[in-house]
């Protein structure tokens, strides 16, 4: 069984417009562009479950679907519109359950002592993950959940000075890493509660940081060896950059697996021959490719 994860950049409807500020819409014809690229992508790739991100919109999803024999599935979006979205063949659809999870309000933990953040107001998730149940898979109980995650850009408060004020940078930076801490911490409850449940359990998506930084262990690490969850990149042979910034090549884009499905893994492969830099393009540029890698996991078997 092969399933990837494919952040796709911002694959808006036509006449719709991706950020907040922006003057102009979408046009049909590169919507249409966008859409037959990513058609002509997934078709010779042969993917069962393919996990996609920055969805601005439910129409060039389900073209796509149809074009190539998928159903599909949309989770809920945040306030710009952006969501999850999974499609898989058709040949699975009596095997899997896909649903749109919200963690609700993230309460914030105590660091010194019980009761020291009690007083503190909770911050409300951004956006429901996309979760993908099968129910039978290599003799157990199989859990896909696909995320994309708070970006690195700093969380300004809407009467900071942006410009001039260096506390006012210090903090949103702040606020913006301990925001994801929170989210990295409501994904590892919700893989424990998985695991409780019986569950096998993949992760994937775009977690806007680097597979090897010290805070992705709030996810992958346990006590408990059986909880440990093993990133399916990390004897990876070949380039593992999905995503360049600035020059600086990046893996955004990895995937955790708990221990049954990781003893179930036959390959795993980085399409990234094609991958570009547009972090140096104007925010208006308007391009057809997807400024992030695939990245494809093969399990031995089938349902």
């Amino acid at each position: 069984m092969k399933i990837a994860t494919y952040n796709t950049r911002n694959l808006y409807d036509a006449n719709t417009f991706v950020g907040e500020d922006d003057e102009n819409a979408v046009t049909e014809e590169m919507f249409q562009n966008r859409v037959s690229h990513f058609t002509e992508i997934f078709r010779p790739l042969d993917l069962d479950i393919i996990c996609l991100q920055e969805i601005g919109g439910e129409k060039g999803v389900s073209m796509i679907s149809e074009t190539l024999g998928y159903e599909c599935y949309f989770a809920k979006p945040n306030k710009r519109g952006i969501r999850m979205a999974v499609m898989y063949k058709k040949s699975l659809a009596g095997h899997l359950h896909c649903s749109s999870v919200s963690f609700g309000e993230l309460l914030i933990p105590s660091i010194q002592k019980v009761g020291d953040t009690s007083e503190l107001l909770p911050i409300s998730q951004r956006r429901d993950v996309l979760v993908i149940d099968m129910d039978s898979y290599n003799g157990k109980k199989l859990r896909i959940v696909t995320f994309h995650l708070k970006s690195n850009l700093p969380m300004y408060l809407d009467d900071d000075n942006k410009e001039t004020d260096a506390k006012a940078y210090t903090e949103a930076k702040f606020r913006c890493i301990f925001y994801k801490m929170m989210e990295l911490r409501s994904l590892r409850e919700y893989v424990d509660t998985s695991i409780n449940e019986g569950r096998e359990v993949v992760l994937l998506g775009d977690y806007n940081e680097n597979y090897n930084s010290s805070t992705m262990d709030i996810l992958r690490g346990s006590n408990q060896e059986e909880r440990i969850l093993t990133d399916v990149l990390y004897n990876y042979s070949k380039d593992k950059t999905t995503y360049i910034h600035r020059g600086n090549k990046l893996t955004f884009d990895t995937l955790l697996v708990s221990s049954k499905t990781n003893e179930a893994l036959e390959s795993v492969i980085v399409l990234n021959d094609n991958l570009q830099d547009f972090s140096l393009l104007p925010l208006e540029t308007q391009v057809v490719e997807s400024d992030h890698a695939m990245v494809v996991l093969t399990l031995k078997n089938t349902v």
